[in-house]
């Protein structure tokens, strides 16, 4: 088993051409003698901070892009006009005559535009979340780094993201706003 001392070490080792053979009760063995200060720079926590909070933040990138990949990028760079449309048309300053976005849409799909207009506003309620959501969470695991007096800790937070992650991705599959607001408060 690594420890999260050791998984760091065995990083910084690495980068100084060692390599562990295997790890015995969170030790790691090495190909040749054990490194030293001398012959590679330990990593700091400071540092072990800095490379936790880059990984959190590329897996919330990672989970962003993965709550939106069943749309096109075409699609997607649609979306602005699509909502204020749809918005126009449910408030009853927009006829759905002159809705054009949502009118193309609907006679290829052959739902009424004012149907369309009520779903665009339901999916812009669950992806508007996204950037909010990453926002959140990266801010407070950010705190939590920060506030991280060990590597333990950290390793905890690190958990911490991916259960978060887990959570905000299977709510959001429900398709349901108020679903992601649970898991959001659970978190």
């Amino acid at each position: 088993m690594t420890t999260p001392q050791s998984k760091f070490l065995i990083r910084a080792a690495a980068e100084a051409g060692f390599t562990a053979t295997k790890i015995v009760n969170g030790v790691p063995e090495w190909n040749a003698p054990a490194p030293n200060a001398g012959e590679i720079d330990t990593i700091t926590f400071e540092a072990q901070r800095l490379e936790v909070g880059a990984n959190i933040v590329a897996d919330i990138e990672r989970m962003g892009a993965l709550l939106v990949r069943k749309y096109p990028s075409t699609e997607q760079q649609g979306w602005p006009i699509k909502f204020t449309e749809a918005e126009a048309v449910i408030a009853g300053t927009l006829a759905e005559v002159d809705a054009f976005q949502l009118g193309i849409e609907a006679s290829i799909t052959g739902e009424t535009v004012a149907n369309l207009a009520a779903s665009t506003l339901a999916a812009a309620a669950l992806t508007g979340m996204i950037p909010s959501i990453s926002a959140g969470l990266r801010r407070r695991l950010e705190a939590g780094i920060a506030a991280a007096q060990n590597e333990v800790e950290l390793e905890a937070l690190e958990a911490t993201s991916d259960a978060a992650r887990t959570s905000i991705m299977t709510a959001f599959a429900t398709g349901d706003p108020a679903v992601v607001q649970t898991a959001l408060a659970a978190i």
